[in-house]
């Protein structure tokens, strides 16, 4: 279940583990975080305190399908989500997330040099 405690791990976004997951149900996922977040306002983004306001969080959400869609050999929806992620990134700060974030679009370009 969605937000389950597991004692062992905190709370769990959803029942499967990382290495159970099927890409197909991954990608599941990480469409309905995306489509979740296209229903977020700037006004709400604010009340969450939100660094970087809504935009902000398409950078890892685009990543997430970018490495979805390589999983599943859709290269084009790949490289299509890795460079949309790309042009949000200058919206996350300099905090650990931000550079975290950075990191992973790096190491992403360094996998798949044909994608940038």
């Amino acid at each position: 279940m969605i937000g389950e405690r597991d004692d062992n791990e905190g709370v769990c976004p959803n029942p499967l583990t990382p290495e159970e997951k099927d890409p197909h149900e991954e990608l599941r996922w990480d469409l309905l975080a995306f489509a979740t977040a296209e229903e977020v306002t700037e006004e709400r983004a604010r009340e969450q305190e939100i660094p970087g306001g809504r935009l902000s969080l398409y950078p890892s959400l685009h990543l997430n399908l970018a490495e979805d869609y390589v999983r599943i050999d859709k290269l084009d929806l790949a490289r299509r989500h890795y460079n949309a992620g790309l042009k949000h990134l200058h919206l996350l700060g300099d905090d650990a997330y931000g550079r975290n974030l950075r990191a992973a679009f790096a190491s992403y370009a360094t996998a798949h040099p044909n994608h940038a």
